[in-house]
């Protein structure tokens, strides 16, 4: 609640607290994943100096991240969050207290860019308080992480998005935010133990969600037939049901086991289902790609793999019987060698345990898809307006005449071959892809692309950040689509 508090006060939603003493801090953390600002527009983010960025000022935000360890590509990063703390005081009958709330708001920071970045961050401590130097108590929580396999590939943090969290965070209900604090908390937990102990790991990542579907669906009453534990006394209530006016009887007794049940299990379970996102099932998990295929969860096994979870975890909470070793693959560059064993006991079954890192990146899609719907709705009605666009480019490329069509998949392989290099928007020659003039007229029309010049005498470019990743899914797919996040074109309403 530190970070909510704080905020209110910041944006002047909570005036009065506004008027508290505020005081600038600066506090360090640490990264074993590189970060860096993607909103920023540069061809080279190290060169240019946008790499020591995370959190930008010119997002508007009223906290910063900087990297102020160099090279900035260097692991781990060492960070610097600044920004005003305000004061905050205990004014009771018998008691009067004032303190600073920097450990707590930092520490709430801390886990909310852990789930963006999925990456575990290290709080090191407050370094300068009220612009005066100071040697905060490094709070290791965890143990140093062992080597990391796959090594991480860096993560485009979109300064906007996280300001418009953290803003929604301080405009909600204190039982919304402490919700989502917690289930960030619990995962940040699981992300730190994931190298370590897979089934604490595990038990984490259920709790987390378990944490914020508790909250959405209070009060939310589930059918008899749905609850596990009553499985065994349903044939014994049908027998009980048959007798002579029994059948109200047995409808009562329904309704009184209902009454004590608090439905954690299928809370869990619709939550999942309920935000679980489409690219979650059409693109694959750039962290952990190895992993993606060996034991598939698809949307038609999807279900019966969430209740395997849920049994393992109460399994090991309350017998402690730990989770199979080979959820742990793709974390390590070894595992354990039962691990084969059970894994090839697995062929050609639909119901098991996926993986824990397939988990992770589940709790991750689901938890900040839920932040976006219900505490900053304007980025849920901006997903909503880009996927859109996205169905109606797609329909626009399938519709097109074969000719023109088939130039833009050249002009779109043409500039996949830049993804790799320090440039914004590269223009190709109209006459190198185009079939004819009439095909770039079309695709400028349809905006697809932007030019200079015309016919096959001038040059065109993908018009924007968007128009590429659709254009890119057409050509390569969506799973193996090369433009997914791309930074080479310009972002929407950037490119005239």
């Amino acid at each position: 609640m530190g970070l909510a508090r704080n905020t209110r006060c910041l944006t002047g939603i909570d005036a009065e607290g506004a008027k508290k003493r505020r005081v600038p801090v600066e506090y360090h953390l640490q990264t074993g994943r590189e970060l860096f600002d993607k909103t920023i527009i540069t061809a080279d983010r190290y060169s240019s100096g946008a790499g020591r960025w995370v959190i930008g000022s010119h997002a508007g935000c009223p906290y910063v991240v900087k990297v102020i360890s160099y090279p900035y590509y260097q692991l781990p990063q060492e960070l610097c969050l600044s920004f005003e703390c305000f004061e905050e005081e205990d004014n009771t009958e018998k008691v009067y207290s004032t303190w600073l709330p920097s450990d707590e708001v930092a520490h709430d920071f801390l886990v909310l860019l852990s789930l963006f970045a999925r990456e575990a961050l290290i709080p090191l401590g407050l370094r300068r308080e009220d612009n005066e130097p100071t040697s905060g108590e490094p709070q290791r929580l965890f143990p140093s992480p062992s080597r990391r396999f796959p090594a991480p590939i860096p993560c485009g943090v979109d300064s906007n998005e996280f300001c418009a969290i953290i803003v929604g965070l301080a405009k909600s209900e204190d039982p919304r935010v402490e919700a989502v604090l917690g289930a960030s908390k619990f995962y940040h937990v699981g992300l730190s133990l994931a190298e370590f102990d897979s089934s604490l790991a595990y038990l984490s990542f259920v709790s987390a969600i378990e944490c914020l579907a508790g909250h959405y669906y209070k009060g939310a009453k589930f059918d008899f037939d749905s609850v596990p534990k009553f499985e065994k006394a349903k044939a014994t209530l049908g027998l009980i049901s048959a007798c002579n006016d029994a059948a109200p009887h047995v409808a009562q007794l329904k309704e009184d086991l209902l009454e004590g049940e608090h439905f954690v299990r299928q809370k869990f379970l619709r939550f999942l289902s309920e935000f679980v996102t489409a690219s979650f099932w059409t693109h694959d998990d750039e962290l952990y790609p190895k992993t993606s295929d060996t034991l598939a969860v698809t949307r038609e096994n999807y279900d019966q793999c969430l209740k395997e979870i849920y049994t393992a975890r109460s399994s090991f909470i309350h017998s402690g019987e730990p989770l199979p070793e080979y959820v742990a693959a793709g974390l390590r560059e070894r595992v354990r060698p039962q691990a084969l064993g059970q894994l090839l006991a697995l062929r050609g079954k639909t119901r098991f345990i996926p993986f824990l890192t397939w988990f992770e990146r589940l709790c991750h899609a689901t938890i900040i898809e839920f932040m976006r719907r219900h505490v900053a709705p304007e980025l849920a009605d901006s997903d909503a307006k880009r996927r859109a666009e996205h169905e109606r480019l797609l329909k626009e490329i399938a519709d097109l005449p074969e000719a023109t069509r088939g130039s833009l998949i050249k002009l779109v392989q043409w500039t996949a071959g830049f993804l790799r290099y320090a440039v914004i928007c590269p223009y190709a020659k109209n006459s190198e892809w185009a079939d004819s003039a009439e095909s770039v007229a079309l695709l400028k029309r349809v905006g697809i692309i932007g030019g200079n010049g015309n016919g096959l005498e001038g040059e065109s470019w993908l018009r924007n950040r968007n128009v590429g990743e659709t254009a890119g899914e057409f050509v390569f797919g969506a799973a193996r689509n090369p433009f997914l996040g791309n930074e080479i074109l310009l972002p929407p309403g950037l490119e005239e």
